[in-house]
């Protein structure tokens, strides 16, 4: 009986000992590579609001370098990607909600007429990158009409996987914190008072770390 539970004792630790002969082998075949990401700040400047307001993007890239971008009236239009259209979708949907059912279907189609800007980042993982987005007031604007609407920009941001063999933590490179503000039928009269609300307000920001 002595010499059974030996023996059994034995078999166990060459088991283990076979075992973590393998995990090294398959350690040394499978060395991850850190990945490389393409986050995307996507700005949208509504058509409405291009013509008393321009939307400032100032963003800092992976290697530290800061830069500017200012979306305005008149611009051409970028392709919005579908992923970064659901998120505008969703958040149109939150922020608006009850509020967009009182709207008039003219009032409603404003916030599918914008302009979009797509700032696209290369981000090594272990980098960072960052955007802010400000709302300015044009100095040359011109009112046309006693009656107008405003929907306020936005600025947020994607990401994807572009290389590498470690976990894929492109959820990372999104940003969810922008907000929408939707006037509807301001009386252009009194456009001094919303210049003031809107004017340098903010139009989302995030620092993203890969």
């Amino acid at each position: 009986m002595n010499w059974m539970f030996a023996a059994i004792l034995i078999c166990g630790a060459s088991v283990v000992v076979t075992s973590c002969g393998d995990d090294d082998d398959d350690n040394k075949g499978s060395q991850t590579t850190p990945n490389t990401y393409e986050v995307t700040i996507t700005a949208i400047l509504q058509e409405c609001t291009a013509k008393l307001f321009d939307l400032n993007v100032e963003y800092t890239d992976a290697d530290g370098k800061k830069n500017t971008v200012v979306v305005k009236g008149g611009d051409q239009t970028e392709v919005i990607s579908a992923e970064a259209k659901n998120l505008y979708d969703e958040q149109k949907k939150f922020c608006i909600g009850v509020a967009l059912q009182q709207y008039t279907e003219e009032e409603k189609a404003e916030f599918e007429k914008y302009i979009v800007k797509n700032i696209k980042i290369t981000v090594p993982e272990g980098k960072s990158c960052s955007f802010a987005g400000t709302v300015k007031a044009k100095n040359d604007y011109t009112v046309t009409s006693p009656y107008a609407n405003f929907i306020t920009p936005v600025v947020f941001s994607t990401c994807k996987y572009v290389s590498g063999s470690s976990p894929d933590r492109a959820h990372s490179g999104y940003s969810g914190s922008m907000t929408i503000k939707a006037y509807m039928g301001v009386d252009t009269s009194h456009i001094e008072d919303l210049f003031e609300i809107l004017n340098g307000a903010s139009a989302g920001k995030a620092t993203i770390n890969m």
